[in-house]
């Protein structure tokens, strides 16, 4: 099970944690939303394809870095100065993650197009804990 880092669920994150057995595992993100696991090059090529009002030539042009993005919503961040008119706001929820269907959508597009070399360490981190519990 991989559980995003919400606040204020530390008590279900040890909950979980408690539970772990050989056939179940609790993993609890390091970044904020999963999506945040991403690297730029991935939101700046997928992130458009979410709707027509995301214009890659915008996002293409804000230089940002996984950094920024690690502990922060994806919506608190692109609704710093910076970076206010690389995607509209109402793509976000009030917290700063993505509205759930977004969500879906963006994992969808994600999947149809990920590729190692491109991956965030983060990303291969958790893909390498993942395979080797599976094959454990």
């Amino acid at each position: 099970l991989i559980a995003d880092r919400d606040s204020g669920k530390e008590k279900k994150h040890l909950v979980f944690k408690d539970q772990e057995t050989k056939n179940f595992m609790y993993k609890y993100l390091s970044v904020s939303e999963i999506e945040n696991l991403m690297s730029v090059d991935q939101l700046k090529r997928n992130l458009p394809l979410l709707t027509n009002r995301i214009v890659k030539e915008k996002i293409s042009a804000v230089a940002f870095s996984e950094h920024e993005y690690k502990h922060v919503k994806l919506g608190q961040l692109f609704t710093l100065n910076k970076y206010r008119n690389a995607i509209p706001h109402s793509l976000f929820e009030k917290s700063g993650t993505l509205k759930p269907h977004y969500k879906l959508k963006f994992a969808r597009i994600l999947s149809q197009s990920m590729a190692w070399n491109e991956m965030s360490n983060s990303a291969k981190k958790l893909t390498k804990e993942i395979y080797d519990f599976l094959i454990s």
